[in-house]
């Protein structure tokens, strides 16, 4: 009996270090693409879009400001002619709830021309956003916007979709404490070994919707 419980053991403590050596392994891989993310605007590269990713909405559907943010930095690349569209990414409502439509009309109420904004309605992760900027829209350049936090994901993803990507920050001046620990630390680094685990393994599939809103999927 004890050989057995030893043994169990010991396959318990060599699982526990495989598990957290791949969660330490997936975090550094998607960290290490901090490098592609600029503060200043002025050294970014100019690039032919800015994508913005959808980051939710309250119970009356106006945005978070950490999603206002991100509008207003896609838009700030716009006007100072370092891009020349906007790529809005996220869920027009049929999966959750409707983050494009104030994303755009955000973006136009600051200026924007609305022949300028282009709307991917049917990305609702980040994983998605990127396959389908990809083989839906054929974005080979970007600039990604959001927060620090998200872009190291954001880059890994888009990257390795052959979508030259860089980032560009939309961070709050102010977050609060329980924002900081779970919502762009703790979560995000789940969420980066989950990536990890997408893009070599599972490879998922996502959903295209064409012209007519008619709905197919395609394998990566």
């Amino acid at each position: 009996m004890r050989i057995v419980l030893r043994a169990l053991y010991l396959l318990t403590v060599s699982t526990l270090i495989v598990v957290f050596g791949i969660f330490v392994y997936a975090n550094l891989l998607v960290s290490s693409f901090n490098v592609f993310i600029y503060d200043s605007i002025v050294e970014i590269e100019n690039a032919p879009i800015a994508m913005v990713f959808g980051g939710g909405v309250d119970k009356n559907g106006a945005m978070t400001e950490m999603l206002a943010e991100r509008v207003r930095r896609g838009v700030e690349l716009y006007k100072v002619g370092k891009v020349k569209k906007i790529f809005m990414t996220g869920d027009d409502g049929s999966m959750r709830f409707d983050e494009i439509t104030p994303m755009r009309n955000y973006a136009i109420n600051l200026g924007v021309n609305a022949e300028d904004i282009m709307i991917d309605p049917a990305s609702f992760n980040t994983y998605s956003s990127c396959l389908r900027a990809r083989e839906e829209y054929n974005l080979t350049h970007v600039i990604a916007v959001s927060q620090s936090f998200h872009l190291p994901r954001i880059l890994f993803f888009c990257n390795n979709q052959k979508i030259r990507t860089v980032g560009y920050p939309a961070d709050l001046e102010e977050l609060s404490f329980g924002d900081i620990i779970w919502g762009t630390n703790f979560r995000e680094m789940l969420a980066r070994l989950k990536g990890w685990w997408q893009m070599e393994y599972s490879q998922p599939n996502a959903v295209l919707v064409n012209s007519s809103k008619e709905t197919e999927v395609v394998k990566k």
